[in-house]
């Protein structure tokens, strides 16, 4: 985890809210919050006309009815204290000592009115305890106290700060917890409103908020309050007065009212009717809770049901009962039921899901080969317990279970699954010479089954695709024949295709290397980057699209359409290597920086790499000032960036002005690093301003040398060593002469050749052998060599040789 990030948009003058590191989701030293660029409400807030608020009506009288506050369960979490002092006003009066004054007003109310309070620190402290006593922990201990007092609301209390060093910005800002639009979000409102009309500081927003101590709890309402900007000296003056804290907590506890005035539904349980006497694989569901139901959201197994289908009934209590029977018969298994319910005034419950499992019997036994027809090589049988309906059972089929017999004796078993499928069992027949056909007989429980194979022959290939280190087999491989047909391996690594069984066979699998190398007939492959890619998940941020050009170089290349290359570049790469990625747009469209996070939380990535151009200056490395893991990110990447523009300044550069730059680290206080809960950077690459830059930019080699140099650093932070894989360095030429533009595919890994001919790759395998595939010009043709990097390092392929020629042969 890290501390907290923001964003800065060159392209627009924004009001920046910042907050120091303790109010964010990542963990380090403290660090400015910035609040979320345009495009996210209807009207972006105005950066003239601060006001010093705190002047106006927050509502609340004695005596109002306060009933509805009585028994409810709120966690107050005064935001910093300790070491984390959060922002400090120009008069230097910390953001930690104002969060607590409003917090105590507000606890005092909210007693008084008979909820029960809870508080994360009554005092100038932290959670966190030694030995561990880092902001992530803090953090994280806030979120988990509410858990553990199950409170009904976690409110968190903060002020702001301009992350740009501005003193002339105030704003309210409410924040409720990213994805909630339900409970979360119905309290923000409430309270944001009174905050607005009680602060009064002349500017406003109502966001969501990806920050840690939202989006670790589990409570029914998480909300966060940046009530004013501290950093605006008038507003500093006024908090100094203890009426303007009671102010900001009076209008609090007037949002928290009016939230629980308005009544709060609640789904206590889903379970099976308990009323149906009807077969089971038509039974209906049950959704039982209290409050009055206006509208409501249910989904059974990720589908979402119609209203329609859904049937309510009530009761004196205050209860209802929702009823749902399914449009088909219960498969057998789990099922997951979701469901939430919304009152007349717009109020949602909490979110309900419950599993519910289904028992149907399996009354056929099923049993096939794989290939049905003749083979010399090994034969794949798979053996499925099936329902009435002929769907698989959901309880897996333990091969231990399955007996077979038949007619022959000294059959081989080569192996039995060890993946479970749902009423699957998969067994291996070794290859058998056979002059007729030979029935196999197949029984589970009281089920029998059969299947009977052709005579041999030799017009199938079978076998498996086994990593070569391991040996386990890998699945959705992609195995071929020379001019013949492509078939994938199922999920113990097994293949069979058309052809003969001598014949040889090429294989393509994400994150492996194709050795070329046979083990008792079987494919073997190996790890590319020493497997340090394979699972991991990657989230790829081009800036720009649509109307946000990502800067506009002299000539008009737009900014938005370079990052959006590189990005797919480097996708189709770390995908080769057994990465997942995504791309958090795909097209020339404008994408609101909320939307980028999302949709990087919904692909749940482990690291964000934001890809943009520089208007002025130096290509930059940055990061979120407090994120200790976004910084060793970007060293990594700033180490091989600064490789490639190394290599580039060693190049004439007729560009008129100043001369070019080696890249830079520096903070990067963006929107989208600061609301991700991930390690982030973004990569600035190049002067869009510069004409040579933009030339640059517009070349395909360069643009993948960029996507290249991130992949290597990414493989490097997921494990890769550079000590103990090797690099390999591939000459074009024709004649004699350098070839530049031609491509260069080493491992399926694509770069074009530079000014010298060259393409240059890292993180080799070194005592593997490596497939080479060049095309000296982009209408071809394509040529393809092995190469032995024990043998050396640079090699040299000219148009008039056949293979590659060693430039320098290791010592």
């Amino acid at each position: 985890m890290h501390a907290p990030r923001a964003r800065v948009t060159a392209a627009l003058v924004l009001v920046l809210a910042a907050l120091a590191a303790g109010c964010g989701h990542h963990a380090g030293a403290p660090g400015p919050k910035v609040a979320p660029p345009p495009g996210e409400q209807a009207q972006p807030p105005a950066v003239t006309g601060a006001r010093a608020g705190y002047d106006g009506d927050s509502g609340y009288r004695p005596g109002l009815d306060v009933s509805t506050l009585a028994g409810r369960r709120i966690l107050l979490d005064p935001g910093h204290g300790g070491r984390w002092a959060g922002s400090r006003g120009t008069e230097g009066t910390r953001e930690a000592d104002v969060n607590l004054r409003v917090a105590l007003d507000l606890a005092s109310l909210l007693r008084q009115a008979g909820m029960q309070v809870f508080l994360t620190r009554e005092s100038d402290t932290t959670l966190a305890v030694p030995p561990d006593t880092s902001l992530a922990t803090d953090l994280r201990m806030r979120a988990r106290m509410a858990d553990s007092l199950a409170v009904d609301v976690f409110l968190s209390l903060h002020h702001n700060a301009d992350a740009g060093g501005r003193h002339d910005v105030n704003e309210t800002q409410t924040y409720y917890r990213t994805g909630d639009d339900g409970p979360s979000l119905d309290l923000a409102q409430r309270i944001h409103r009174h905050l607005v009309v009680g602060l009064r500081t002349g500017s406003d927003r109502l966001l969501p908020g990806n920050y840690a101590v939202l989006r670790q709890t589990h409570v029914t309402c998480a909300v966060l309050g940046e009530a004013s900007y501290l950093t605006y000296s008038p507003t500093e003056k006024r908090l100094a007065d203890s009426s303007a804290t009671r102010l900001e907590a009076e209008c609090y506890f007037m949002g928290l009212l009016d939230y629980f005035r308005d009544g709060v539904p609640r789904v206590s349980a889903i379970a099976w009717d308990p009323a149906w006497t009807g077969p089971v694989s038509e039974r209906p569901l049950v959704a039982r809770g209290t409050g009055a139901v206006d509208g409501l959201r249910w989904t059974v197994d990720g589908d979402t049901v119609p209203a329609p289908r859904v049937t309510m009934a009530t009761d004196d209590s205050g209860g209802f009962a929702l009823r749902y029977a399914p449009k088909a018969p219960w498969t057998d298994g789990a099922h997951a039921a979701w469901v939430q319910v919304r009152n007349m005034a717009g109020n949602h419950s909490a979110p309900r899901l419950d599993t519910l499992d289904v028992g149907m019997p399996a009354v056929r036994l099923e049993a096939r080969a794989w290939p049905e027809s003749s083979i010399a090589g090994p034969i794949g049988l798979t053996v499925r317990a099936l329902d009435v309906w002929n769907r698989p059972v959901a309880d897996t089929l333990h091969v231990s279970d399955v007996h077979w017999t038949s007619g022959v004796t000294g059959l081989g078993w080569l192996a039995e699954s060890a993946v479970g499928e749902p009423g699957e069992a998969r067994f291996y027949l070794a290859p058998v010479e056979r002059r007729g056909r030979l029935t196999l007989n197949a029984r589970w429980n009281n089920l029998r089954a059969t299947v009977t194979l052709p005579p041999s022959g030799s017009a199938w290939r079978s076998g498996f695709v086994r990593r070569s280190d391991s040996r386990a087999g890998l699945a959705d491989a992609q195995v071929s024949i020379d001019g013949g047909s492509v078939a994938a391996t199922n999920a113990d690594g097994f293949f069979a295709l058309p052809g003969p069984r001598t014949a040889a066979v090429r294989v393509s699998v994400p994150g492996y290397l194709d050795t070329g190398k046979l083990n008792k007939g079987d494919a073997l492959v190996s790890p590319m980057a020493g497997g340090a890619l394979l699972g991991h998940r990657i989230a790829l941020d081009a800036e720009g699209g649509g109307d946000e050009s990502g800067g506009t170089g002299p000539t008009g290349v737009r900014g938005a359409a370079v990052n959006l290359a590189i990005a797919r570049i480097l996708r189709e790469d770390l995908e080769r290597a057994g990465a997942s990625v995504v791309l958090t747009r795909e097209s020339d469209a404008s994408v609101s920086a909320l939307a980028r996070v999302q949709a990087s939380e919904k692909f749940r990535a482990e690291r964000l790499v934001r890809i943009a151009r520089r208007l002025g200056g130096p290509t930059s490395v940055g990061y979120y000032p407090s994120s200790a893991g976004g910084r060793a990110l970007a060293a990594r990447v700033h180490k091989r960036i600064w490789e490639v523009e190394a290599a580039d300044s060693l190049r004439p550069d007729t560009s008129a002005g100043p001369a070019r730059h080696l890249p830079i680290l520096m903070d990067d206080a963006n929107y989208v690093l600061q609301q991700t809960s991930v390690p982030s950077i973004s990569i600035r690459s190049g002067d869009l301003a510069r004409p040579a830059d933009e030339l640059r930019f517009l070349d395909a080699s360069w643009r993948h040398r960029e996507a290249y140099a991130l992949y290597l650093a990414l493989a490097e932070e997921f494990g890769a060593r550079s000590d103990t894989l090797g690099n390999a360095r591939i000459t074009v030429t024709r004649g004699g002469a350098s070839t530049p533009g031609a491509t260069v595919r080493l491992d399926g890994l694509a770069l074009l050749t530079d000014a010298r001919g060259e393409s240059r790759y890292s993180l080799l395998e070194p005592h593997l052998p490596h497939r080479v595939v060049v095309a000296w010009s982009d209408k071809g043709p394509w040529r393809s060599a092995w190469i032995d990097l024990t043998r050396g390092r640079s090699w040299t392929w000219d148009a008039a040789e056949a293979a590659p020629k060693l430039s320098i042969p290791s010592p």
